[in-house]
């Protein structure tokens, strides 16, 4: 079981081992490569995310992390594959550590006798034709269950990133989530209340993001209408974000489920910040999946004036929604990158501002803070690793919000 993070360096092999990994620096560098070195090249107005992968590579490597520092780095190390859009590397190797997390959790080697090992490979056959997931498949890896973290040593945003990474999305992860649902309400207290309502929200998204990708219409309008029946009186603003949201899901699947209703009559419910999110989506992700490219990944530079937004100015009127929704402009990718603004908007606090152009600019609450100018040390103590390594994950979070699309691992 995993309940120390004072674990000796023999006992975290687990987590450093070479089989994790199935991407590799392609050289060894000449000096030893710190948390420094991956800060200071994170921190550039244009980081190298295949430079910052082989650093992660070196510093899960180092022999000074404990348990907890060496989760974060593994974290760490899994986004910013996404970030660089290798998600095979991401999802084989986010199925290698969640393989070994699990085995280390129940102390054993042996597979477990479950379907989800013995049907993955079929499972992964049976969905869409992205050459990832096939690829992925073609591995026939074993899948061990998600750990159930009974410790709460694994925080629960690298949790909910193995489930989603090891996943396909289909009707086993919706069995999976309400899994999770269910342990994280039976660990939860008194004081965990708001993060516990946050995470149980967000893993609804999860769910419609499982039927949506799988076009189970009939299904996913059945669970909405549910949600918005539960939802109805709730006064808290956190509930009243949430059932506009919803509502104007609902309205989306309706309406690609060829129902010719107008839902004029409930479109007044959705507010206008659940709309001018639709409205940013459709700004900043294109409906398909772009044509693959060997390209390095370059940020977008911030815009240098942002201003409040007026939510009622940008409003898209019900007539409009359809209009798009009928042309394809509304597809699953697009719905997903929804789901994934407001995944991140509960998560970090998300909020919009406005370029000076009127262009909408998506941000999260950890942006508003500016990183610490970092001067390399030969030696740190164990506090400065500790605040170094947080301050690296900060760093990576804040990253989240021009990736919306990726949030779910689909891409």
């Amino acid at each position: 079981m995993i309940h120390d993070v004072e674990l000796e360096l023999s006992e975290l092999f687990f987590l450093t081992k070479e089989s994790l990994f199935l991407r590799f620096p392609p050289t060894s560098p000449s000096i030893t490569i710190t948390i420094d070195d991956f800060l200071i090249s994170l921190t550039q107005k244009k980081p190298n995310y295949l430079q910052l992968i082989d650093y992660t590579y070196f510093l899960i490597k180092d022999e000074q992390l404990n348990l907890k520092q060496l989760l974060k780095v593994w974290e760490i190390r899994l986004v910013l594959l996404l970030f660089n859009n290798q998600l095979t590397f991401a999802k084989k190797e986010a199925i290698n550590l969640n393989n070994s997390l699990y085995q280390f959790e129940n102390g054993t080697s042996f597979q477990p006798n479950q379907p989800s090992l013995q049907m993955e490979a079929s499972r992964m056959n049976s969905m869409s034709s992205n050459s990832s997931l096939n690829s992925l498949s073609k591995t026939a890896q074993p899948i061990y269950p998600l750990p159930k973290n009974n410790s709460g040593i694994i925080q629960y945003d690298l949790l909910i990133l193995l489930l989603r990474l090891k996943s396909i999305p289909n009707l086993n992860l919706v069995n999976d989530i309400y899994k999770l649902s269910y342990q994280m309400r039976l660990g939860a207290t008194a004081k965990d209340d708001g993060q516990l309502m946050i995470k149980l929200i967000n893993l609804s998204y999860e769910i419609i993001v499982a039927l949506s990708i799988t076009k189970n219409y009939i299904s996913l309008i059945q669970f909405l209408k549910s949600l918005r029946y539960d939802l109805q009186g709730q006064k808290t603003q956190l509930y009243e974000k949430y059932y506009s949201n919803i509502t104007l899901l609902l309205i989306i699947i309706e309406i690609l489920n060829h129902n010719d209703q107008s839902f004029e009559h409930i479109y007044s419910e959705v507010n206008n910040e659940s709309v001018n999110c639709l409205a940013y989506v459709l700004d900043n992700v294109s409906p398909t999946l772009p044509t693959p490219t060997n390209e390095p990944v370059v940020e977008s530079p911030e815009p240098e004036t942002l201003k409040q937004v007026n939510h009622e100015e940008k409003r898209i009127q019900y007539e409009e929604l359809r209009s798009k929704l009928n042309n394809g402009q509304i597809t699953g990718r697009i719905i997903c990158s929804l789901l994934g603004l407001w995944d991140l908007s509960n998560m970090y606090q998300g909020y919009f501002r406005e370029t000076q152009g009127n262009k909408l600019v998506f941000k999260l609450q950890i942006e508003d803070h500016d990183a610490p100018e970092i001067t390399k040390l030969d030696e740190l103590t164990s506090e400065q690793l500790e605040l170094r390594i947080n301050l690296a994950y900060d760093q990576v979070t804040k990253k989240w919000s021009k990736h919306i699309h990726k949030v779910y691992g689909l891409e």
